[in-house]
């Protein structure tokens, strides 16, 4: 639908960031953590930091994407 609406970014920046889709990054590590977690395995902590650094960099990476999308 954004390709039809002709609201295609022209930053290479946010192309490669939009084809990564950080949401998903952001969802699947700390379900990864939580599910290592419940098998009993100590390692998922090791993974637990990960994930909060994801989400974070995700919303500030979902913001701007945002920003850049904006109609100018």
């Amino acid at each position: 639908m954004d390709r039809r609406a002709g609201g295609e970014s022209g930053s290479t920046i946010a192309r490669r960031l939009d084809s990564i889709n950080p949401t998903l990054i952001t969802c699947l590590l700390p379900a990864v953590a939580a599910v290592v977690l419940i098998l009993g395995h100590r390692d998922g902590i090791y993974l637990v930091v990960p994930a909060l650094i994801a989400v974070l960099v995700g919303g500030v990476v979902n913001a701007w994407l945002t920003l850049v999308r904006l109609p100018a």
